[in-house]
């Protein structure tokens, strides 16, 4: 993933909107040639020139459709590649407030644990640590209450040294 993709991606919609107004007036060119060939039809005879002008105008409703045609697939190859940036995007986004909300969760952790040791050296200090049947009892035992159970089991182990 580079960083330009959100460019990228107003950039493709800006080409999307200009690939849709050039269908819009591609469509609108058809059908006045359209109607421009029915009228000749409509006649019960033709002069040489209006059958010249109706070949002209049947040939150029040919390229005309032949250009929509290519114009729609460009088209719908743009609106797929938006959708796969948008979801690249999207996707991006997801592993990053993934990661944002693991390293949280670390540092809350790490938190807990550092207050968890602070706490333990200080009641060791002042004589009110001790283990009793395995749990730690303390004035204070909030922080080795919300510590991980291995940063516990350390200050367990540090404890029956005191």
């Amino acid at each position: 993933m580079h960083e330009d993709l959100p460019r990228e991606i107003a950039e493709k919609k800006a080409a999307i909107g200009t690939l849709e107004l050039k269908m819009v007036d591609l469509e609108a060119s058809i059908e006045k040639t359209e109607d421009h060939i029915q009228k000749l039809r409509d006649k019960e005879a033709l002069s040489e020139r209006e059958t010249k002008r109706l070949a002209t105008y049947e040939a150029r409703l040919a390229k005309k459709k032949s250009a929509q045609t290519e114009l729609a697939g460009t088209l719908k190859e743009a609106r797929a590649d938006l959708l796969n940036r948008t979801k690249a995007v999207e996707t991006r986004e997801l592993v990053v407030e993934e990661a944002a909300s693991a390293a949280s969760a670390k540092s809350a952790e790490a938190e807990a644990s550092l207050m968890a040791v602070e706490a333990v050296l200080e009641e060791i200090a002042d004589g009110t640590a001790r283990l009793e049947d395995g749990v730690i009892t303390m004035n204070n035992s909030r922080w080795t209450q919300l510590a991980p159970q291995p940063v516990v089991s350390q200050l367990k182990k540090m404890l029956t040294q005191y």
